[in-house]
């Protein structure tokens, strides 16, 4: 009779945020909040560089207009986001 091996798990990254969600509330939410800031630095960043690098006019109007469609496509409806 064999028994079967259970594969060790160092960290269970649900687990993880859920529990620092739970005991630690405010540094759990600064952590994803410094996240979010960091990723939307860099994307908008590689929108300087690579969406009409030398009219910046024109590349926030053609930004401007791509996140409107977007809102648009998903009928302004951001109550998603809060939850």
């Amino acid at each position: 009779m064999t028994k079967e091996k259970k594969p060790i798990i160092l960290i269970n990254k649900k687990n993880m945020f859920v529990h620092h969600k739970e005991k630690n509330p405010f540094i759990y939410y600064f952590i994803t909040g410094t996240g979010l800031v960091i990723f939307w630095r860099g994307l908008w960043g590689l929108l300087d560089i690579y969406l009409f690098p030398g009219n910046p006019l024109l590349s926030y109007v053609v930004s401007a207009g791509i996140g409107l469609v977007i809102l648009y496509i998903n009928d302004f409806s951001l109550s998603e986001l809060s939850k």
